[in-house]
Protein backbone atom coordinates (compact mmCIF):
# COMPACT_ATOMS: atom_id res chain seq x y z
CA UNK A 1 0.00 0.00 0.00
CA UNK A 2 1.38 3.64 -1.00
CA UNK A 3 1.72 5.49 2.76
CA UNK A 4 -0.25 8.52 2.85
CA UNK A 5 2.50 9.97 3.93
CA UNK A 6 4.54 9.93 1.00
CA UNK A 7 1.39 10.04 -1.21
CA UNK A 8 0.52 13.61 0.15
CA UNK A 9 4.01 14.87 -1.70
CA UNK A 10 2.05 14.16 -4.91
CA UNK A 11 -0.52 17.37 -3.55
CA UNK A 12 2.70 19.56 -4.04
CA UNK A 13 4.38 19.36 -6.73
CA UNK A 14 5.89 22.89 -6.28
CA UNK A 15 7.67 22.01 -3.52
CA UNK A 16 11.62 21.72 -4.86
CA UNK A 17 13.12 23.23 -1.43
CA UNK A 18 14.93 25.37 -4.41
CA UNK A 19 17.24 23.42 -5.62
CA UNK A 20 16.74 23.73 -8.90
CA UNK A 21 15.07 25.90 -11.33
CA UNK A 22 12.28 24.11 -12.71
CA UNK A 23 9.05 24.97 -10.85
CA UNK A 24 8.01 21.21 -10.69
CA UNK A 25 9.59 18.67 -8.31
CA UNK A 26 8.83 14.59 -9.85
CA UNK A 27 7.21 13.41 -6.72
CA UNK A 28 4.58 11.50 -8.57
CA UNK A 29 7.62 9.57 -10.32
CA UNK A 30 9.42 8.29 -7.57
CA UNK A 31 6.12 7.52 -5.90
CA UNK A 32 5.20 5.35 -9.04
CA UNK A 33 8.80 3.67 -9.71
CA UNK A 34 7.83 2.25 -5.60
CA UNK A 35 4.44 1.63 -6.20
CA UNK A 36 3.32 0.80 -10.38
CA UNK A 37 4.56 -2.52 -11.34
CA UNK A 38 2.58 -2.98 -14.54
CA UNK A 39 0.45 -0.72 -17.13
CA UNK A 40 -1.68 -1.44 -20.33
CA UNK A 41 -0.38 -1.76 -23.88
CA UNK A 42 -1.35 1.47 -24.91
CA UNK A 43 0.14 3.20 -21.91
CA UNK A 44 3.32 1.04 -22.91
CA UNK A 45 2.75 2.99 -26.20
CA UNK A 46 2.27 6.27 -24.86
CA UNK A 47 6.18 6.02 -22.98
CA UNK A 48 7.00 3.93 -25.87
CA UNK A 49 6.38 7.12 -28.66
CA UNK A 50 7.45 9.52 -25.98
CA UNK A 51 11.20 8.20 -25.69
CA UNK A 52 11.46 8.00 -29.33
CA UNK A 53 10.31 11.75 -30.06
CA UNK A 54 13.02 12.78 -27.01
CA UNK A 55 15.71 10.99 -28.88
CA UNK A 56 14.69 12.60 -32.08
CA UNK A 57 13.86 16.00 -30.26
CA UNK A 58 17.60 15.71 -28.97
CA UNK A 59 18.81 14.96 -32.58
CA UNK A 60 16.87 17.85 -34.27
CA UNK A 61 18.12 20.52 -31.06
CA UNK A 62 21.30 18.92 -29.90
CA UNK A 63 20.50 19.94 -26.17
CA UNK A 64 20.40 16.86 -24.21
CA UNK A 65 19.29 18.81 -20.79
CA UNK A 66 16.03 20.14 -21.98
CA UNK A 67 15.18 16.92 -23.76
CA UNK A 68 16.09 15.26 -20.67
CA UNK A 69 13.92 18.32 -18.56
CA UNK A 70 11.19 18.13 -21.23
CA UNK A 71 10.92 14.16 -21.00
CA UNK A 72 10.83 14.18 -17.15
CA UNK A 73 7.99 16.75 -17.31
CA UNK A 74 5.72 14.17 -19.26
CA UNK A 75 7.08 11.31 -16.98
CA UNK A 76 5.66 12.82 -13.99
CA UNK A 77 2.68 13.48 -15.79
CA UNK A 78 2.12 10.05 -16.71
CA UNK A 79 3.17 8.70 -13.28
CA UNK A 80 0.57 10.10 -11.43
CA UNK A 81 -1.57 8.94 -14.34
CA UNK A 82 -0.41 5.03 -13.87
CA UNK A 83 -0.28 5.75 -10.04
CA UNK A 84 -3.88 6.18 -9.58
CA UNK A 85 -5.08 3.63 -11.79
CA UNK A 86 -2.84 1.20 -9.78
CA UNK A 87 -4.49 1.63 -6.66
CA UNK A 88 -6.34 -0.85 -4.63
CA UNK A 89 -9.62 -0.40 -3.53
CA UNK A 90 -8.66 0.15 0.00
CA UNK A 91 -6.00 2.53 -1.26
CA UNK A 92 -8.73 4.35 -3.20
CA UNK A 93 -10.61 5.08 0.01
CA UNK A 94 -7.52 6.15 2.03
CA UNK A 95 -6.87 8.25 -0.76
CA UNK A 96 -9.99 10.24 -0.57
CA UNK A 97 -9.70 10.42 2.86
CA UNK A 98 -6.61 11.68 2.14
CA UNK A 99 -7.88 14.73 -0.21
CA UNK A 100 -10.18 15.33 2.29
CA UNK A 101 -7.67 16.41 4.47
CA UNK A 102 -5.94 18.86 1.47
CA UNK A 103 -8.57 20.07 0.77
CA UNK A 104 -9.40 21.60 4.11
CA UNK A 105 -5.19 22.63 4.46
CA UNK A 106 -5.89 24.38 1.47
CA UNK A 107 -8.65 26.37 2.31
CA UNK A 108 -7.37 27.60 5.45
CA UNK A 109 -3.92 28.21 4.21
CA UNK A 110 -5.87 30.18 1.41
CA UNK A 111 -7.79 31.70 4.22
CA UNK A 112 -4.80 32.73 6.54
CA UNK A 113 -2.50 34.88 3.32
CA UNK A 114 -5.23 36.56 2.17
CA UNK A 115 -5.75 38.25 5.71
CA UNK A 116 -2.32 37.89 5.84
CA UNK A 117 -2.37 36.01 9.18
CA UNK A 118 1.06 34.54 8.86
CA UNK A 119 3.69 36.77 7.64
CA UNK A 120 6.06 34.79 10.30
CA UNK A 121 5.52 31.85 7.73
CA UNK A 122 7.03 33.25 4.51
CA UNK A 123 10.85 32.24 4.79
CA UNK A 124 9.38 28.45 5.28
CA UNK A 125 7.10 28.66 2.29
CA UNK A 126 9.50 30.49 0.72
CA UNK A 127 11.77 27.64 1.46
CA UNK A 128 9.19 24.60 -0.03
CA UNK A 129 8.50 26.87 -2.88
CA UNK A 130 10.63 30.01 -3.72
CA UNK A 131 7.99 31.44 -5.71
CA UNK A 132 5.28 31.42 -2.74
CA UNK A 133 4.15 33.41 -0.63
CA UNK A 134 2.50 34.09 2.88
CA UNK A 135 0.32 36.86 2.10
CA UNK A 136 -1.61 37.71 -1.48
CA UNK A 137 0.75 38.89 -4.09
CA UNK A 138 -1.18 42.78 -3.87
CA UNK A 139 1.77 44.61 -5.58
CA UNK A 140 1.33 42.59 -8.93
CA UNK A 141 -2.45 42.54 -8.32
CA UNK A 142 -3.10 38.92 -7.69
CA UNK A 143 -4.26 36.67 -5.17
CA UNK A 144 -2.71 33.60 -2.96
CA UNK A 145 0.14 31.28 -4.00
CA UNK A 146 -1.13 28.76 -1.29
CA UNK A 147 2.16 26.08 -1.31
CA UNK A 148 1.93 26.74 -5.59
CA UNK A 149 4.46 28.99 -7.36
CA UNK A 150 1.56 31.01 -8.65
CA UNK A 151 -2.35 31.90 -8.11
CA UNK A 152 -2.74 30.20 -11.15
CA UNK A 153 -1.65 27.20 -10.74
CA UNK A 154 -3.03 26.68 -7.33
CA UNK A 155 -6.12 27.69 -7.95
CA UNK A 156 -6.68 24.92 -11.18
CA UNK A 157 -5.00 22.50 -8.76
CA UNK A 158 -7.89 23.12 -5.66
CA UNK A 159 -10.35 22.53 -8.22
CA UNK A 160 -9.60 19.24 -8.85
CA UNK A 161 -9.02 18.24 -5.30
CA UNK A 162 -12.30 20.09 -4.46
CA UNK A 163 -13.97 17.61 -7.20
CA UNK A 164 -12.91 14.95 -5.59
CA UNK A 165 -14.19 15.66 -2.12
CA UNK A 166 -17.49 17.17 -3.57
CA UNK A 167 -18.10 13.16 -3.68
CA UNK A 168 -17.93 12.78 -0.13
CA UNK A 169 -20.30 15.51 0.60
CA UNK A 170 -23.91 14.82 1.38
CA UNK A 171 -25.96 16.07 -1.66
CA UNK A 172 -28.07 18.90 0.48
CA UNK A 173 -24.69 20.98 0.50
CA UNK A 174 -23.83 20.33 -2.84
CA UNK A 175 -24.99 24.08 -4.35
CA UNK A 176 -23.83 26.04 -1.42
CA UNK A 177 -20.09 24.34 -1.32
CA UNK A 178 -20.24 24.94 -5.15
CA UNK A 179 -20.88 28.68 -4.86
CA UNK A 180 -18.67 28.91 -2.18
CA UNK A 181 -15.57 27.49 -4.06
CA UNK A 182 -16.35 29.53 -6.70
CA UNK A 183 -16.23 32.75 -4.59
CA UNK A 184 -13.11 31.08 -2.83
CA UNK A 185 -11.13 31.25 -6.61
CA UNK A 186 -12.61 34.46 -7.51
CA UNK A 187 -11.80 36.24 -4.40
CA UNK A 188 -8.84 34.55 -2.65
CA UNK A 189 -7.03 32.89 -5.36
CA UNK A 190 -8.03 35.78 -8.00
CA UNK A 191 -7.04 33.71 -10.98
CA UNK A 192 -8.99 34.12 -14.47
CA UNK A 193 -7.63 31.11 -15.55
CA UNK A 194 -8.82 28.93 -12.34
CA UNK A 195 -12.31 30.78 -12.50
CA UNK A 196 -12.66 30.35 -16.45
CA UNK A 197 -11.89 26.76 -16.06
CA UNK A 198 -14.70 26.07 -12.74
CA UNK A 199 -17.25 28.08 -14.98
CA UNK A 200 -16.98 25.13 -17.45
CA UNK A 201 -17.87 22.67 -14.54
CA UNK A 202 -20.52 25.20 -12.84
CA UNK A 203 -22.05 25.56 -16.28
CA UNK A 204 -22.49 22.56 -16.82
CA UNK A 205 -23.58 20.96 -13.44
CA UNK A 206 -25.83 23.44 -13.40
CA UNK A 207 -27.32 23.39 -17.36
CA UNK A 208 -31.44 23.53 -16.77
CA UNK A 209 -30.84 26.37 -14.29
CA UNK A 210 -28.22 28.59 -16.78
CA UNK A 211 -30.63 30.88 -18.58
CA UNK A 212 -30.94 32.69 -14.90
CA UNK A 213 -27.55 32.20 -14.16
CA UNK A 214 -26.46 33.96 -16.90
CA UNK A 215 -29.25 36.85 -16.82
CA UNK A 216 -27.85 37.50 -13.51
CA UNK A 217 -24.29 37.26 -14.25
CA UNK A 218 -25.11 39.60 -17.25
CA UNK A 219 -26.22 41.95 -13.81
CA UNK A 220 -23.34 40.99 -11.79
CA UNK A 221 -20.94 42.36 -15.11
CA UNK A 222 -22.75 45.68 -14.41
CA UNK A 223 -22.63 45.98 -10.89
CA UNK A 224 -18.36 45.04 -11.39
CA UNK A 225 -17.61 47.83 -13.95
CA UNK A 226 -18.59 50.28 -11.10
CA UNK A 227 -15.88 47.89 -8.41
CA UNK A 228 -12.34 48.35 -8.36
CA UNK A 229 -9.99 45.77 -7.36
CA UNK A 230 -10.19 41.90 -7.15
CA UNK A 231 -7.11 40.89 -9.21
CA UNK A 232 -6.94 40.14 -12.85
CA UNK A 233 -9.51 37.80 -13.25
CA UNK A 234 -11.78 40.91 -12.61
CA UNK A 235 -9.64 43.52 -14.43
CA UNK A 236 -10.15 40.80 -17.23
CA UNK A 237 -13.80 40.73 -16.83
CA UNK A 238 -14.20 44.82 -16.77
CA UNK A 239 -12.08 45.15 -19.64
CA UNK A 240 -14.26 42.19 -21.89
CA UNK A 241 -17.32 44.44 -20.67
CA UNK A 242 -15.97 47.84 -21.96
CA UNK A 243 -15.19 46.12 -25.66
CA UNK A 244 -17.06 45.15 -29.01
CA UNK A 245 -16.90 41.59 -30.45
CA UNK A 246 -14.62 42.23 -32.64
CA UNK A 247 -11.48 43.10 -30.69
CA UNK A 248 -12.46 40.49 -27.86
CA UNK A 249 -10.17 37.89 -29.44
CA UNK A 250 -7.29 40.48 -29.47
CA UNK A 251 -8.07 41.29 -26.02
CA UNK A 252 -7.97 37.61 -24.92
CA UNK A 253 -4.13 36.77 -26.56
CA UNK A 254 -3.09 40.26 -25.63
CA UNK A 255 -4.53 39.67 -21.81
CA UNK A 256 -3.38 36.24 -21.40
CA UNK A 257 0.26 36.84 -22.04
CA UNK A 258 1.85 34.01 -24.05
CA UNK A 259 -0.38 31.17 -22.94
CA UNK A 260 -3.36 31.97 -25.52
CA UNK A 261 -1.83 32.99 -28.50
CA UNK A 262 0.94 29.80 -27.62
CA UNK A 263 -2.32 27.45 -27.60
CA UNK A 264 -3.43 28.97 -30.79
CA UNK A 265 0.28 27.99 -32.69
CA UNK A 266 0.72 24.73 -30.69
CA UNK A 267 -2.97 22.93 -32.42
CA UNK A 268 -1.81 24.46 -35.62
CA UNK A 269 1.74 23.37 -35.87
CA UNK A 270 0.74 19.67 -34.46
CA UNK A 271 -1.87 19.37 -37.73
CA UNK A 272 0.52 20.51 -40.39
CA UNK A 273 3.46 18.53 -38.39
CA UNK A 274 2.15 14.93 -37.73
CA UNK A 275 4.29 14.02 -35.49
CA UNK A 276 5.08 16.93 -33.93
CA UNK A 277 8.60 18.16 -33.86
CA UNK A 278 10.60 16.27 -30.94
CA UNK A 279 10.34 16.39 -27.39
CA UNK A 280 12.97 18.56 -25.97
CA UNK A 281 12.44 20.50 -29.10
CA UNK A 282 10.71 23.40 -28.29
CA UNK A 283 12.98 26.75 -28.02
CA UNK A 284 12.83 25.97 -31.94
CA UNK A 285 9.66 24.10 -32.57
CA UNK A 286 7.59 27.45 -30.72
CA UNK A 287 9.06 29.99 -33.05
CA UNK A 288 8.47 28.00 -36.20
CA UNK A 289 4.94 27.31 -35.00
CA UNK A 290 4.51 31.09 -34.43
CA UNK A 291 5.62 31.84 -38.12
CA UNK A 292 3.19 29.22 -39.43
CA UNK A 293 -0.03 31.16 -37.82
CA UNK A 294 0.99 34.28 -39.86
CA UNK A 295 -0.27 36.75 -37.08
CA UNK A 296 1.49 39.53 -36.80
CA UNK A 297 2.53 39.58 -33.17
CA UNK A 298 4.27 42.66 -33.00
CA UNK A 299 0.41 43.58 -31.91
CA UNK A 300 0.96 41.84 -28.70
CA UNK A 301 2.32 43.15 -25.51
CA UNK A 302 4.06 39.63 -24.46
CA UNK A 303 6.13 39.12 -27.94
CA UNK A 304 6.69 43.73 -27.31
CA UNK A 305 8.69 43.21 -24.31
CA UNK A 306 10.23 39.87 -24.91
CA UNK A 307 11.03 40.29 -28.04
CA UNK A 308 10.77 43.53 -29.50
CA UNK A 309 7.86 42.66 -31.26
CA UNK A 310 9.69 39.39 -32.89
CA UNK A 311 8.90 35.36 -32.40
CA UNK A 312 10.54 33.93 -29.26
CA UNK A 313 10.64 30.61 -28.07
CA UNK A 314 7.60 29.95 -25.58
CA UNK A 315 6.17 26.81 -23.96
CA UNK A 316 2.54 26.16 -24.76
CA UNK A 317 -0.27 26.01 -22.22
CA UNK A 318 -1.82 22.72 -21.29
CA UNK A 319 -1.23 19.32 -21.42
CA UNK A 320 -2.39 18.36 -25.04
CA UNK A 321 -1.43 21.33 -26.59
CA UNK A 322 2.41 20.75 -25.54
CA UNK A 323 1.85 17.19 -27.02
CA UNK A 324 0.79 18.87 -30.28
CA UNK A 325 3.90 20.57 -30.64
CA UNK A 326 6.60 18.25 -29.60
CA UNK A 327 4.57 14.56 -30.69
CA UNK A 328 2.23 15.85 -33.33
CA UNK A 329 -1.69 14.82 -33.47
CA UNK A 330 -1.10 11.21 -33.62
CA UNK A 331 0.06 10.54 -30.63
CA UNK A 332 -2.42 13.30 -29.06
CA UNK A 333 -5.58 11.22 -30.30
CA UNK A 334 -3.75 8.13 -28.91
CA UNK A 335 -3.13 9.75 -25.55
CA UNK A 336 -7.19 11.04 -26.05
CA UNK A 337 -8.49 8.26 -27.00
CA UNK A 338 -7.20 5.81 -24.40
CA UNK A 339 -8.27 8.16 -21.69
CA UNK A 340 -12.18 8.41 -23.44
CA UNK A 341 -12.05 5.25 -23.11
CA UNK A 342 -11.12 5.03 -19.16
CA UNK A 343 -13.82 7.13 -18.70
CA UNK A 344 -16.26 5.33 -20.75
CA UNK A 345 -16.25 2.18 -18.58
CA UNK A 346 -17.43 4.35 -15.30
CA UNK A 347 -20.41 6.27 -17.69
CA UNK A 348 -22.22 3.28 -18.24
CA UNK A 349 -25.26 4.32 -16.22
CA UNK A 350 -27.02 7.51 -16.96
CA UNK A 351 -26.93 8.61 -12.94
CA UNK A 352 -23.30 8.53 -13.31
CA UNK A 353 -22.75 9.80 -16.18
CA UNK A 354 -24.56 12.97 -15.20
CA UNK A 355 -22.26 13.20 -12.01
CA UNK A 356 -19.01 12.83 -13.96
CA UNK A 357 -19.78 14.39 -17.00
CA UNK A 358 -18.94 18.22 -16.11
CA UNK A 359 -16.19 17.04 -13.85
CA UNK A 360 -14.67 15.27 -17.30
CA UNK A 361 -15.26 17.99 -19.93
CA UNK A 362 -13.53 20.23 -17.27
CA UNK A 363 -10.62 17.65 -16.79
CA UNK A 364 -10.86 17.97 -20.85
CA UNK A 365 -10.50 21.74 -21.01
CA UNK A 366 -7.88 21.59 -18.81
CA UNK A 367 -5.50 19.18 -20.25
CA UNK A 368 -6.38 21.14 -23.37
CA UNK A 369 -5.45 24.05 -22.43
CA UNK A 370 -4.31 25.19 -19.81
CA UNK A 371 -1.73 24.73 -17.30
CA UNK A 372 2.24 22.49 -17.83
CA UNK A 373 3.08 19.57 -18.94
CA UNK A 374 4.36 18.04 -15.78
CA UNK A 375 1.80 18.83 -12.71
CA UNK A 376 0.19 15.50 -11.27
CA UNK A 377 -2.20 16.79 -8.91
CA UNK A 378 -5.34 17.97 -12.19
CA UNK A 379 -4.54 13.93 -13.48
CA UNK A 380 -4.43 12.24 -10.61
CA UNK A 381 -7.49 13.58 -8.68
CA UNK A 382 -9.40 13.01 -11.67
CA UNK A 383 -8.56 9.18 -11.95
CA UNK A 384 -9.26 9.07 -8.21
CA UNK A 385 -12.52 10.60 -9.05
CA UNK A 386 -13.37 8.17 -11.68
CA UNK A 387 -12.20 5.66 -9.72
CA UNK A 388 -14.59 6.42 -7.22
CA UNK A 389 -17.73 5.39 -8.49
CA UNK A 390 -16.04 1.85 -9.42
CA UNK A 391 -15.51 1.18 -5.85
CA UNK A 392 -19.13 2.95 -5.01
CA UNK A 393 -21.19 0.67 -7.60
CA UNK A 394 -22.23 -1.33 -4.82
CA UNK A 395 -23.97 2.12 -3.55
CA UNK A 396 -27.96 1.85 -4.59
CA UNK A 397 -27.34 5.37 -6.06
CA UNK A 398 -24.12 6.34 -7.32
CA UNK A 399 -25.49 10.22 -7.15
CA UNK A 400 -25.22 9.64 -3.15
CA UNK A 401 -22.01 8.67 -2.42
CA UNK A 402 -22.58 10.04 1.13
CA UNK A 403 -23.74 6.73 1.78
CA UNK A 404 -20.17 5.76 2.21
CA UNK A 405 -19.18 8.67 3.92
CA UNK A 406 -18.60 6.74 7.00
CA UNK A 407 -15.30 4.56 5.20
CA UNK A 408 -14.25 7.93 4.46
CA UNK A 409 -14.61 9.91 7.72
CA UNK A 410 -11.82 10.64 9.55
CA UNK A 411 -14.02 10.31 12.45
Amino acid sequence: MVNKYFQSLVYFPSANFGLYKAEIFPWATFLAIFRVRKIGRIDFLLIFFLILSSLYGVYISGNVFETIRSLGAYINFFSAYFLAKALTETEIISSVRLNRFMFYFLIILGLLQIFNLIPWASSFLEFLVPRASSGALIEENRGVTLISTEPARAGVELIFIYFLFNLTIKKNYKVFLDLAMGFFLLLVVQSAMAVALYLIYISLSYIKTSILIYIISGYLMVFLQSFEGGGRSLDLIRELINTDLRDAAFIFLNTGGHRVFSIWSSYNYGLVNFFGGGVGAWQDTSIQAINLTGYDISQLRYFQLHGGGGPVAIRSSGVVSNMMLDLGIFYSILFLGSLLLYIKKTVQYLKSFWVVFPVAVTFLAKILAVGSVGTPVEIFCFILFIRYFQVSHGVSSITDLTKVNKTVSYT
